[in-house]
């Protein structure tokens, strides 16, 4: 699953246990399955941002991402 389709089922989750009509199981396992999304979430924004943080340089090699002023 895309990440913007992790996101839009986490909306859909959330606005689903605010108004309040879903039964306590269904709540519990809303609550679990966003939990799951959350975390999946995390750990691709995580892996983006160590990417992010790297350049390549002259020679094709990964090197840490420095701002110099």
């Amino acid at each position: 699953m895309k990440f913007e389709d992790k996101v839009k089922e986490l909306e859909e989750i959330v606005s689903k246990l605010e108004n309040g009509e879903s039964t306590l199981d269904e709540s519990f396992n809303m609550y679990t399955k966003a939990m799951n999304l959350i975390k999946e979430c995390d750990d691709e924004l995580k892996n983006v941002k160590e990417n992010v943080n790297k350049i390549v340089n002259e020679n094709n090699e990964l090197k840490d991402f420095e701002i110099t002023e």
